[in-house]
């Protein structure tokens, strides 16, 4: 991931949608999309892509609320990879179990300048894509990247869901899974 703000953790979570929220998911027009008003359009957060991963899937740890600290920190450059193994059953059943809603949202761009991904071309809600059958289950579900600087100039309207911080949880990118290659 690029472009994020550095030094500071970015939590990362799929969610069981099918579509980033666009400018129209932006319920109280104060310019943002917040955690809150993304999750009518993406759902619940379904799996934490955590650095203890396996470990939350296995234990079967709640991911309410999400522990901010337990996500990739950004360098300086303001970016960061994530690389970690998880138990694919476990992650199945978590998007199962978080469903969310199917509404006609459209991609836009985040009020940060980010653009927002739209689904692939050729993917259908039941993972059958241009390339083929998706085994795991992932294709056409929607990830976003979460966290802005707390020094960021956020209006008081802007939530988060539990608690959290908003800054920490308002989304900076989104994007839908899509299969490449099924060999």
């Amino acid at each position: 991931m690029n472009g994020v703000t550095a030094f500071m953790p970015h939590a990362q979570t799929i969610h069981s949608g099918s579509t980033c929220p666009g400018l129209e998911a932006d319920k109280n027009q104060d310019g943002i999309v917040d955690e809150t008003e993304a999750e009518i359009v993406v759902g619940p957060a379904a799996v934490p892509l955590t650095l203890s991963l396996f470990q939350d899937l296995q234990g079967g740890r709640s991911i309410r609320p999400l522990n901010f600290s337990n996500f990739p920190i950004a360098d300086a450059g303001g970016g960061y990879e994530y690389l970690n193994i998880g138990s694919m059953s476990a992650i199945q059943n978590a998007l199962k179990t978080n469903v969310a809603p199917s509404p006609s949202a459209s991609p836009s761009m985040m009020p940060s300048g980010m653009p927002m991904a739209s689904p692939s071309a050729g993917a259908s809600p039941d993972g059958t894509t241009a390339t083929g059958t998706d085994p795991y289950g992932l294709s056409n579900h929607v990830i976003i990247i979460h966290g802005v600087g707390p020094d960021a100039n956020l209006p008081t309207t802007v939530t988060a869901p539990n608690g959290a911080s908003p800054a920490a949880a308002v989304p900076v990118a989104c994007g839908v899974i899509t299969l490449t290659s099924n060999q």
